[in-house]
């Protein structure tokens, strides 16, 4: 990862910067998990108060590297292929770009039963214990349904909401597999003149995962 401009370090000035007031909790709530990989209850159930505190210095981010291998394409070295996947406030000095991505759920599970839908908000690293954790902090999305759609052939995805809000959390970088594209479910409903492009991934009910955008999202997920 590289690190972004602009940016305070210190993590309460971070999420009063980026209007995340949670991100403090998100991070303790990860590092939960990952000091107890063999928990019962995961990080994002259990009170608060049996989550470590962390308060330190953090690390801005604007885009991450996904490697991976890809045998359906020899092309490269060996059939390994690289994408890059951008979470930034403004995209060539226009509005902010936030890319969607595939997430390991379950490595046994064969394609998208496998997977999991989120959108990144912000990459970023830290360090605890003298260990550094590069993140993401994304807002996820959950499958509707067990099967793609008949009509269209590709897996319906909808915000994961609780009580109004999107479902938040932070995961490690390597848990993400590839980047994802969402296609919106269009109602009867016309979109506003004022309506742009950056609202899309916010507006709408329901989403295809675009299984046409490039064969291998295609062999990842179908």
């Amino acid at each position: 990862m590289y690190t972004a401009q602009g940016y305070p370090s210190n993590l309460t000035d971070l999420m009063r910067h980026i209007s995340q007031p949670r991100l403090q909790e998100y991070i303790r709530r990860f590092l939960y998990d990952v000091l107890n990989p063999a928990a019962v209850i995961p990080g994002a159930d259990v009170s608060i108060h049996d989550c470590l505190m962390f308060s330190g210095r953090v690390r801005v981010c604007h885009l991450a590297v996904s490697i991976y291998y890809a045998p359906s394409d020899v092309c490269g070295i060996g059939g390994m292929h690289r994408k890059i996947i951008q979470s930034t406030r403004s995209w060539y000095k226009g509005p902010e770009r936030r890319d969607t991505v595939f997430v390991v759920k379950d490595q046994e599970q064969d394609g998208f039963q496998g997977l999991d839908v989120a959108r990144v908000m912000l990459f970023f690293d830290f360090t605890f214990l003298d260990t550094v954790y590069p993140c993401a902090l994304v807002e996820w999305f959950t499958m509707a349904g067990q099967w793609p759609c008949d009509t269209a052939g590709m897996w319906i995805v909808k915000p994961d909401m609780i009580r109004g809000w999107q479902v938040t959390s932070v995961i490690h970088l390597d848990t993400i597999l590839h980047g994802a594209h969402l296609m919106p479910i269009f109602s009867n409903i016309p979109l506003p003149r004022q309506f742009t492009y950056h609202y899309t991934l916010s507006a709408f009910h329901s989403y295809y995962v675009n299984k046409y955008i490039n064969h291998h999202s295609h062999k990842i997920a179908f």
